[in-house]
């Protein structure tokens, strides 16, 4: 993948490393890994992508790994990547800024990716002042500014011609490709009776349900790398309307969309010990009896790092019974 990408005088820049595991607070979570986990399960594609596919970017993860934030973590940038794999391309933050100016200069991060302005992002002034104050060396700056050139003439910017103009977008054959790509990306986990594909000729009234029959995912609202600004979409239901027009009668159910969860609402909750709530009895794993109880007035925790009591209930092997 990344050689096919860089065939076309582009650099491929691989994310998110590392150990990027959720969205849920994903700009400050703390993965807590063992090295012999990392290098054998979270490493070895990076690794591949640099020392075989020659890729000219990475990403950092926006979370952090044993107690460090990726972009600024020493560790994972300057020894891993840049020493002991040879990389020699340009390390990038997510959308989150280097967060550190200090700690990401010398930990290897070479580009904070904006976010605020020139005078805000922790990189851009405060690097530049940072250099001429004399707390980042400016053979650090060197070695950043070097990898952004080499990055440059890699996808021929520093020639003065660009060599994508004569590119060409939503062509009959660009169409064609993204079509093939979609096709072979899909997964049939399971099919009973060979139900699957359904015969035109044998159907005569379909019903379609849920909100993704109709759902455009190519209009990119939210921007970033996931949104692509299609020149036209063509939704489940209008594929299959299309397909089945004359054939058979095509019927849409619209169910609503599933939001977000909300906690159970006091009127369930009795009168515990003085306190309107519910009763919760936290273990450790491995216990008979709990550690800690006390009176809930809802059932709506999010604990990142961290238990209902650090002091007594461990942070990573624990139940609770309500």
């Amino acid at each position: 993948m990344v050689q096919g990408i860089q065939q076309q005088r582009v650099v491929s820049c691989v994310k998110h490393f590392a150990a990027n595991n959720r969205e849920e607070n994903g700009d400050w979570y703390m993965s807590n890994v063992d090295d012999r986990t990392l290098h054998e399960i979270y490493f070895p594609a990076f690794k591949a992508a640099v020392q075989d596919g020659g890729r000219g970017g990475v990403m950092t993860a926006a979370n952090g790994i044993n107690g460090e934030l990726a972009a600024t973590n020493r560790y994972l940038i300057n020894k891993t990547l840049k020493r002991d794999w040879g990389f020699d391309g340009v390390v990038v933050t997510d959308y989150n800024q280097a967060r550190d100016t200090l700690k990401a200069a010398i930990a290897g991060l070479d580009v904070g990716m904006p976010w605020g302005s020139w005078e805000t992002t922790p990189f851009g002034k405060p690097l530049m002042e940072a250099v001429q104050n004399g707390l980042v060396p400016e053979s650090v700056l060197d070695d950043k500014a070097r990898r952004v050139l080499r990055t440059m003439d890699r996808v021929g910017l520093l020639t003065g011609v660009d060599p994508h103009a004569n590119g060409e977008a939503n062509t009959k054959a660009s169409q064609g490709v993204a079509l093939r790509a979609a096709e072979e990306s899909l997964v049939l986990l399971k099919n009973s009776d060979h139900v699957l594909p359904l015969k035109i000729a044998n159907l005569h009234h379909v019903i379609v349900v849920g909100p993704n029959a109709t759902r455009r995912q190519c209009i990119g609202l939210m921007g970033g790398s996931s949104g692509v600004q299609a020149p036209f979409e063509i939704t489940p239901l209008e594929g299959i309307e299309r397909r089945l027009t004359g054939s058979a009668e095509v019927e849409y159910v619209e169910l609503p969309e599933a939001g977000d969860f909300e906690p159970i609402g006091d009127q369930y909750w009795s009168t515990i010990d003085g306190k309107h709530g519910v009763r919760g009895n936290y273990f450790n794993d491995g216990d008979t009896e709990a550690r800690v109880t006390r009176v809930e007035p809802s059932i709506d925790f999010t604990w990142q790092m961290s238990s209902p009591d650090p002091s007594k209930i461990n942070i990573d092997n624990f139940h609770a019974e309500f």
